[in-house]
């Protein structure tokens, strides 16, 4: 109809209208004048156009109207199962796309849609879920060297907890400090997994074997092999020979961190000093010349005939002047007087050491008939 309209409007604009005038052009012929349009009627081409588009805009709106999708609103399916969303989408003719995002909720569960729930939207259009992937994976980090309150704390920030504490032996972490987890370093888990500590409790611990009487060099080789560290100290002995071991610290049996250090006690042969000359001193004053020269004292008596010689050192061995090893026993005879019609011999005998003040004497006498 538009198109016809227009046509018309073109074959009246084309169809101007020419009359003879009556009067010739000279030679006796009828000259054609053109008639000129009454000047109202200069509107109509723009107006026949302007129906043309009219005409063009009513049938493309009739044809929207006639070929536009149906709309639909969009259900609520924000908290439901990924499935069961789509289910229902699809049941209100739409389609669906899913987008994973990490999320506290539950693995699976819708926890947002695009367009939001309640608009309206063509029919086939799509429908973009935000599903759950559930809390995401985290990267177990590194604690070693920490306490474990420390660690627990540090755990605790990436969201993962502590659930056991686990002691054992480590000769690379001082006791109390953590050497390594369960799952490992860098490995990545669910966020809030449990996570074991290893502690230390410090260097593994061992017996300390017994080496007293051993010589020198069978207790080191013997401590050494035991894993421990071997500190030795000299000590002159005359009851132990040189060479062996007098004492050990820590004792046998004691259970100790491998590479501690044990201390031995090694026999040296006692300094040699100079014997206190005592003969013709008295006794007591004998004594404590010779125990403070570092010597045991054997002390013997013998009858005197003298009471001058009662009490007095009447001989020592080793003699004055000489020189023995500190430690060693001098032996000394003290005079005993005894006034008597009867001839007799006495003979006894008291030893005493430096570390000892009773004497044990030894006595013996022999007599003869009064004549």
């Amino acid at each position: 109809a538009a198109a016809g309209a227009a046509a018309g409007a073109g074959a009246a604009i084309a169809g101007s209208h020419v009359r003879a005038d009556p009067a010739t052009n000279g030679s006796g012929e009828m000259a054609a004048v053109p008639v000129e349009e009454p000047r109202q009627r200069s509107w109509a081409p723009w107006g026949w156009a302007a129906l043309v588009l009219v005409l063009i805009a009513g049938a493309a709106a009739a044809a929207y109207l006639l070929t536009r999708p149906q709309q639909n609103k969009v259900p609520r399916v924000i908290g439901d199962q990924y499935a069961t969303a789509r289910t229902v989408l699809i049941g209100a003719h739409f389609q669906v796309d899913r987008v994973l995002q990490p999320s506290s909720k539950a693995k699976g569960v819708v926890i947002g849609e695009q367009p939001p729930a309640g608009t309206t939207a063509d029919q086939g259009s799509t429908v973009t879920l935000e599903v759950s992937g559930g809390p995401g994976d985290v990267s177990v980090p590194s604690v070693q060297g920490l306490t474990v309150a420390a660690a627990t704390q540090h755990l605790k920030r990436v969201h993962l907890r502590v659930n056991n504490v686990v002691p054992r032996p480590s000769t690379q972490f001082p006791a109390g400090q953590v050497t390594a987890t369960n799952p490992g370093v860098a490995k990545p888990v669910p966020t809030g997994t449990a996570v074991t500590l290893f502690v230390s409790s410090g260097a593994p611990q061992t017996s300390v074997p017994g080496v007293v009487g051993d010589t020198q060099t069978a207790a080191t080789a013997q401590l050494t092999k035991a894993g421990f560290n071997v500190n030795q100290k000299n000590q002159p002995s005359s009851s132990v020979a040189v060479g062996n071991v007098i004492s050990q610290s820590p004792a046998a049996g004691t259970n100790v961190a491998k590479g501690a250090t044990v201390t031995i006690t090694v026999a040296t042969a006692p300094a040699t000093v100079t014997v206190p000359s005592v003969t013709g001193d008295p006794a007591a004053g004998a004594v404590n010349a010779l125990t403070a020269a570092g010597f045991n004292v054997v002390q013997t008596s013998q009858e005197v005939a003298s009471s001058d010689m009662n009490g007095i050192v009447t001989h020592q061995s080793p003699r004055g002047n000489s020189t023995a090893k500190k430690g060693a026993t001098v032996t000394i005879t003290v005079g005993h007087y005894t006034q008597s019609t009867s001839s007799s011999t006495t003979t006894s005998t008291t030893t005493q050491s430096s570390s000892s003040t009773t004497p044990t004497t030894t006595s013996s006498s022999s007599a003869s008939p009064a004549p």
